[in-house]
């Protein structure tokens, strides 16, 4: 067995335990006795990184997390993730994959450095709404701008092409109706 110096129980920002007010430091005074945790020798301390569940969170979003071996149950774990509140729900429900590293190597204080996932969730186009004040609208595309509403379509290209699409096509004018082209063919 191996012996590894441990706050397990005694942090209260890792494990929910309390401190009297005037020591309420993470650090381990002189004075406080020092806990020691027997661990198995393959627990000892944790150096890479180990992949987990996150299992939980309470009301503050702290999440809750096990791994392989974890002989202290669901711990409260760190996070540099940051998750919006319905993908805090989500994943938990999932019980999320979640790769770790460990404080110091303490199996008792994990840190989540992200979540894993077989595939990457993909998002559909938001989509656009233009509201202008009538003097000018510009919009802009990279490589191909397109207005469609039902079976009218309207493609502008990079290549500077135009086409124009839909089953009943007019053009009015008040004036001249000019068509310009270096060729211009009708059917």
């Amino acid at each position: 067995m191996a012996k590894l110096r441990s706050c397990v129980g005694r942090c209260p920002r890792y494990h929910g335990g309390s401190f009297p007010q005037d020591t309420m430091s993470h650090e381990t005074k002189p004075e406080d006795p020092v806990e020691v945790v027997e661990l198995p020798l393959e627990l000892g301390p944790i150096t890479t990184p180990r992949t987990g569940r996150l299992v939980g969170h309470n009301e503050q979003g702290r999440l809750l997390v096990d791994y392989a071996g974890n002989p202290f149950g669901p711990l409260r774990a760190r996070t540099t993730v940051v998750l919006a509140p319905d993908e805090l729900r989500r994943a938990v429900e999932e019980q999320c994959a979640v790769l770790l590293l460990f404080e110091e190597g303490d199996p008792g204080r994990p840190i989540v450095v992200g979540l894993l996932r077989d595939e990457v969730p993909v998002t559909s186009p938001v989509p656009v709404e233009v509201e202008a004040d009538g003097r000018r609208v510009e919009v802009e595309a990279a490589d191909e701008l397109v207005l469609r509403c039902g079976a009218a379509s309207l493609v502008l290209r990079r290549n500077g092409r135009v086409i124009i699409r839909g089953t009943y096509v007019e053009t009015r004018s008040k004036g001249v109706n000019r068509i310009k082209g270096g060729s211009v063919l009708i059917n």
